[in-house]
Order: structure tokens, then sequence, then C-alpha cells
């Protein structure tokens, strides 16, 4: 069956959306202050007019980049773009678009970091980790209940180069958001690439009812497929600042569970 951007009607029985292919995804190559970062995607197609592609330089240094609030009200943890793209998911018989991904690759370091400390320590990172999504998604609340569980389905990405994990950020009870999708890994000592993916399903109501009708399943896949198609080569500079953070550590690995 054809699956058409152009919509004439309304989809009401459960469909499999389908998007873009991952066999057709290009390389993405770039190195920011001499860790070289690799990917594959495909083209940026998103529904949304307002939703613009960003390609990364081929090469910059991490005191040329502009650093913005990730949150504009709260300047605790600052923020540059390195790479963005969206893909719509259309459904079958002229449904039209019933779903889009949207990914974010982008820098990540505390306004005011503290040197005594390195991200290149899992322990240090875990924490820091839960004081990013608690900066980010603590103030949504709604009748005085959280609308947000973070971090859900905490994966460790072992073998790699830095501690890394991979983990959701999934809607509670009666949040009508769509869930979000997280990679994290220190690439210095005070800054780390956050690699984001939005899952959205088109209409209304909380994520249990358009499990009814839209599966999330090829958003999910092609989200896990860019994810599985990264690469890192960390700079001889990061390998000194991670050498001496792990000096002495008898644990040198993230926790296997991470509660939300």
């Amino acid at each position: 069956m054809f699956n058409w951007s152009l919509k004439l009607r309304q989809q009401t029985d459960f469909c499999i959306p389908k998007g873009p292919s991952f066999k057709r995804a290009g390389l993405i190559k770039f190195s920011i202050g001499g860790t070289e970062i690799s990917l594959r995607a495909p083209r940026h197609n998103s529904q949304f007019a307002y939703k613009e592609a960003i390609q990364p330089p081929k090469e910059c240094e991490y005191s040329h980049l502009m650093m913005k609030p990730v949150r504009q009200k709260r300047k605790q943890w600052l923020s540059h773009s390195l790479f963005m793209r969206s893909w719509r998911f259309n459904g079958p018989l002229f449904s039209g678009g019933l779903g889009e991904l949207s990914m974010h690759l982008a820098l990540i370091t505390p306004n005011e970091p503290d040197t005594k400390v390195s991200f290149f320590c899992p322990k240090v990172f875990e924490n820091y980790v839960a004081d990013f999504l608690k900066y980010y998604y603590a103030d949504d609340i709604y009748e005085g209940v959280q609308e947000w569980l973070a971090p859900v389905d905490w994966k460790v990405v072992s073998p790699w180069p830095s501690p890394a994990a991979t983990f959701f950020v999934r809607p509670n009870i009666y949040n009508a958001g769509s869930p979000d999708r997280y990679f994290l890994f220190p690439v210095t000592d005070t800054h780390f690439i956050e690699v984001y993916f939005n899952l959205h399903r088109a209409g209304p109501g909380p994520q249990e009812e358009k499990d009814q009708v839209i599966s999330i399943s090829p958003l999910e896949k092609l989200s896990t497929d860019i994810i599985n198609s990264i690469n890192i080569k960390l700079s001889p500079e990061a390998l000194a600042q991670q050498a001496k953070a792990l000096e002495g550590l008898e644990d040198t690995s993230l926790s296997e569970s991470f509660p939300p």
C-alpha cells in the first residue's frame, strides 16, 4: 500500500506509518576540538515549515562556538546546535502525515562548570545527566504531578570511547506530549554531546490512545538506526583528560540501572 503525503481522509484504523529509508542515508562527518564524529542520516524532509536543517561545520573549536541557554529563562546549561534534521512519516491511502521524527545534535556544557570534576568520570557524568534532566523537565507540573518520566529505559552503550547511555523521556499520565529519546556522551571534562530525538505522532490525546491508531515503531527504528551509525574518535587532548579522570578509579562503568 502506498504512503502518500497528501491528506484526503482521517486515519481511524491502526496503521504503521512509513518514513525515509535508512539505506539511502548519507554520511555526515565533522570534528570539534579535534574529536571526530560521524553518523548517517536521511535527507531533511519535514512536514512543518518552521523546522529547518542544520549542517555541522567540518571543523570547529570549542572556544569559537556561541553557547546559548538550553532554556531561555534559565542559564544553568548552555548549548550549541551542530546538526538538525526532521523526517515525516506518512500513513496509508491519502491519510497524510501521521508522524514526525526530529533530531537535534548539540554540544552541552554547564554555564558554570566545576573544573575540579570531569564528565569522563562515570559517576560524575551520571550526576550531571540527572541535573540536566531536572533542569529541562522538572518544572513541567500539572495538578501537582510531574508531566515527564525521566530517564526511562536507561541503557549503557558499550563499548564506547567514553561513558555513554541512551534513554527515553516519556510523558506521564494526562500529558499528551510526544516522547523524547537521548544519546549522551562526554567529549571533554566539561562538555557532552546530546543526540536528541522527538517522536511525534499526529492527533490529540495521550500516547496510550495514539498507540491504538498509529504505531511508534518506525520512528523508534529510525532513531535506533541513526544512533547505531554514530562513531567518535576522541582527540589526544580529550584522551588525556579521560586518563586523568579515571586515574585510581576501581569502578569505571556507568550504572546499569537509572530509575526515573
